[in-house]
């Protein structure tokens, strides 16, 4: 049985070493695309570097994306960039599961066996959020659905795939998934696992274009509202410090000096 774990890829490269060491057993190959464009449709350099990856380079699967359709819409931009992961997955048989996640999106891995063992069409990951820090757990939204799964054969595409939400339609709704399967415990979101350069870097390039704000993006403002575990974006959410236990990876656990600057103290 095949296993596909399908990303978009910026300049993660933490969340993208931790990524591979928690799915590396459970996954047949990490389709990796990036974009020679931001989403704002500013020219870049790839980020992606194989060699610091040597470990997983048999299963990673690297797509860079030079050009596309449309420089002027952030949104389309992203689906142009997810959905081109089908150059590879189309080489695979139909019974093979597509995983389609942002980078910063972590599937337990364990749900994915159980998954698979059922007869659902579709999963939806509902996942611990977390921002700024490993733990530094959303205390507002604390879930969120992040990764989807599906055999090949009901992929319409891997956008699609990605916005499926986490409700069940009725009968009538033939534009939408039947037979949705909400995973929960379903992984880890570790949104804005950045220090306070690379996140005013993520603000004026990713989709949002509403929060590209110089209030928003104030160094001194970003400082404050990280140390009082507050919403950079103001969206009244407020954030506390978890332990590293077993609601986290194995990985985490037995790598937390690994990654020491990244736990919130």
């Amino acid at each position: 049985m095949n296993i596909l774990d399908c990303i978009t890829y910026f300049d993660e490269e933490t969340l993208l070493e931790i990524r591979l060491n928690i799915l590396n057993q459970y996954v047949t190959k990490f389709i990796i695309t990036e974009g020679a464009y931001d989403h704002r449709g500013k020219k870049r350099d790839l980020n992606f570097d194989i060699n610091k990856y040597s470990e997983f380079k048999d299963k990673i699967i690297y797509l860079p994306v030079n050009n596309f359709p449309n420089l002027n819409d952030p949104w389309n931009m992203l689906e142009y960039q997810r959905n081109y992961s089908m150059k590879e997955i189309e080489k695979f048989d139909d019974e093979t599961y597509v995983i389609v996640s942002d980078v910063d999106e972590i599937p337990n891995p364990k749900k994915i066996k159980e998954f698979v063992k059922t007869k659902h069409k579709y999963g939806v990951f509902e996942q611990l959020f977390f921002y700024y820090k490993l733990n530094y757990l959303n205390n507002t939204t604390n879930h969120w659905h992040g990764s989807k799964i599906c055999k090949k054969k009901d992929l319409t595409s891997p956008n699609l795939l990605r916005e499926t939400k986490a409700k069940q339609y009725p009968w009538w709704r033939l534009d939408k998934p039947k037979n949705i399967k909400i995973i929960k415990n379903g992984g880890w979101h570790f949104s804005f696992l950045y220090d306070i350069e690379g996140i005013i870097k993520k603000i004026s390039s990713f989709q949002h274009t509403e929060f590209d704000r110089e209030d928003i993006k104030n160094k001194e403002n970003i400082r404050k509202k990280i140390e009082n575990g507050e919403d950079i974006f103001n969206r009244n959410f407020t954030f506390k410090k978890m332990n590293i236990d077993d609601k986290f990876p194995d990985y985490l656990i037995k790598n937390k000096h690994r990654y020491k600057n990244w736990i919130k103290k």
